[in-house]
C-alpha cells in the first residue's frame, strides 16, 4: 500500500505542541486521549504510514512526570459491553491496558464511571485491587451535559477526587462512552476546590478539522463510531472569535460549556473547546488524493461487514441506516475537502477575473429567486422531488459563486462581518423568544 503520511513529522508536531502546552502552563495539565491509546489500526488503514503505536509512542516520550487515569463506566461492566475491533470484553481491555501502563513504569488509577454497585462491579474492583491498582467512583449526574452549571459544579465535588502528583494526567479508556470528559471537568472542579490549578486538553486522531465532514477520512471515522449516538453542531465561540466553522460532537460542547467557566481565567488562550484540541494530522497527510482512496476502502470494508451482522441479527436497524447513508456519500466521489475547494475558487476567480464572475452571480441569484418562487408555488414540502432538487442546486451555486466574492474582497473582512452580524441575531433572537414567552404568560 502506497504510503500516504509523515509519520515522522506528525510525532514532531505533536511532541512540540505537547511540550509547548506544558512548558507555558503553571498548573496540571488533563490530557484527554481520544480513541485508541495504543492498537490504532483504523487510523493505520485510512493513513497508511500512520503507527498504531503513535500516541503511546508520544506520551512515553514526553520529558515530564506523568500519571494515567482509565476511564471505564460500570454500564459498559456490568452489560458485558464489547469493543468492535479486537471483539475483547471491555473489562479485559481495561486488564490488558493497565498491563501495558504498568510495563511502561506509569501510575494508573481506575475511575468507574457512572457507578452503581453489582455483584460484576464488586469482583472487577477486587481483581484491580489485587493489581495494586487505585480505584475511584464517579456518580450519575441526572441529564448530564445538559444539566444547569451551578447544580453541575456541586455534584461533581460528590464524585471521588484522583489526587494527582504528575504534572502531565493522561486520561483514557478502553473505548467510547466510558466518561473521560466528565471525568477530566470532575477532577479540574475538585482539582479548584482544593486551590490547585489545572487546565484540559485534548489529542485526537479523527475527525480532521481541515477536511469536510463529508470528506471520505471523515467518513471512514464516522463508520468506526456508528454505534456512538452524537450529533456534530458549531463550535459557537469558535466561530464567534475567529470566524471560522469548526464542526464538534454536541455532547462534548455542552460538558465545555460546564467546564470553561473554571478555566478561563487561568487558561486565556481557550476560547471554546475547538482551542482545547490537539490536532497535527492534516500537516502530515503527504497523498490527499491517495487517502482519500484508502479512505473510501475502509467504508466498504465496514459496510460489507455491517451488512453481515445486520443479516445475523448482530446489528440493529438504526446503525445499519448510519451505515448505508456514509457509503453513499462515501462513493458518490465529488467530494472536495474545504481546503481542496479553498484551491479551487481561489484558482477560478484568478482566471476568469470578477468582471465574468460577478456577473456570474447576478445571473446564479436570479436562477435562486425563479426556483424559490416555484418551490413555494408548490406549497413547498409538497413540490414533486425534482423542484425540490432543482432548488438544492441553485442554492449551491449561489454559494460557490458568493465565495469567489469573498475571495475576491476578503475572506477574513466578510468572515468578521458575517460573526458580528450571527451574533447581532442570536442577541435579536434571544430577545425575541423572551418577549413571546412573556406574551404567552410563561
Amino acid at each position: 500500500m502506497k504510503e500516504t503520511f509523515n509519520n515522522n513529522k506528525f510525532i514532531k508536531l505533536q511532541k512540540e505542541s505537547i511540550n509547548g502546552l506544558i512548558n507555558s502552563t503553571k498548573g496540571r495539565v488533563y490530557l484527554e486521549i481520544g480513541g485508541k491509546y495504543f492498537d490504532d489500526l483504523h487510523a493505520s488503514r485510512v493513513l497508511a504510514g500512520y503507527s498504531p503505536e503513535n500516541k503511546r509512542n508520544i506520551i512515553n516520550s514526553i520529558d515530564c512526570d506523568k500519571e494515567f487515569i482509565l476511564c471505564v463506566s460500570a454500564r459498559s461492566i456490568t452489560k458485558r459491553k464489547k469493543r468492535r475491533d479486537n471483539k475483547l470484553l471491555y473489562i479485559d481491555e481495561c486488564y490488558r491496558m493497565i498491563d501495558l501502563l504498568q510495563k511502561d513504569n506509569h501510575k494508573v488509577s481506575v475511575v468507574i464511571t457512572m457507578y452503581k454497585e453489582t455483584p460484576t462491579i464488586a469482583k472487577f474492583k477486587e481483581t484491580l485491587s489485587k493489581l495494586n491498582v487505585p480505584i475511584f467512583k464517579n456518580f450519575i449526574i441526572e441529564d448530564y451535559p445538559k444539566i444547569d452549571r451551578n447544580l453541575a459544579f456541586s455534584q461533581f465535588l460528590k464524585n471521588d477526587y484522583v489526587k494527582c502528583n504528575s504534572k502531565l494526567v493522561c486520561v483514557i479508556a478502553p473505548g467510547p462512552n466510558s466518561g473521560k470528559f466528565s471525568t477530566c471537568i470532575s477532577q479540574i472542579i475538585n482539582e479548584k476546590a482544593n486551590n490547585n490549578l489545572a487546565i484540559y486538553r485534548k489529542i485526537e486522531t479523527f475527525l480532521v478539522p481541515e477536511l469536510s465532514l463529508d470528506h471520505p477520512i471523515n467518513l471512514a471515522c464516522s463508520a468506526a463510531m456508528a454505534d456512538v449516538s452524537s450529533e456534530d453542531v458549531i463550535d459557537e465561540r469558535y466561530y464567534k472569535e475567529y470566524g471560522k466553522m469548526m464542526s464538534v460532537d454536541s455532547r462534548d460542547l455542552q460538558a465545555f460549556e460546564l467546564l470553561y467557566p473554571i478555566i478561563k481565567e487561568a487558561d486565556i488562550e481557550v476560547k471554546s473547546l475547538s482551542d482545547t484540541f490537539i490536532n497535527n494530522i492534516y500537516n502530515c497527510i503527504t497523498d490527499l488524493e491517495t487517502a482519500k482512496s484508502h479512505a473510501i476502502k475502509e467504508i466498504n470494508r465496514r459496510y460489507k461487514e455491517a451488512v453481515s451482522h445486520y443479516k445475523s441479527g448482530k446489528l440493529n436497524a438504526i446503525e445499519y441506516k448510519e451505515i448505508i447513508r456514509i457509503k453513499n456519500l462515501a462513493i458518490k466521489g465529488k467530494v472536495l475537502s474545504k481546503t481542496e475547494i479553498d484551491a479551487l475558487f481561489h484558482k477560478t476567480i484568478e482566471f476568469w477575473g470578477f468582471d465574468i464572475q460577478s456577473n456570474t452571480l447576478i445571473e446564479e441569484l436570479a436562477e435562486l429567486i425563479k426556483a424559490m418562487a416555484k418551490y413555494k408555488r408548490e406549497e413547498c414540502e409538497k413540490a414533486p422531488d425534482e423542484i425540490k432538487y432543482n432548488l438544492l442546486e441553485e442554492i449551491a451555486d449561489v454559494h460557490n459563486m458568493l465565495y469567489q466574492m469573498e475571495v475576491y474582497f476578503g475572506e477574513d473582512k466578510i468572515a468578521q462581518i458575517r460573526a458580528e452580524k450571527a451574533y447581532r441575531t442570536k442577541k435579536l433572537l434571544e430577545k425575541e423568544i423572551l418577549e413571546d414567552k412573556l406574551n404567552k404568560g410563561e
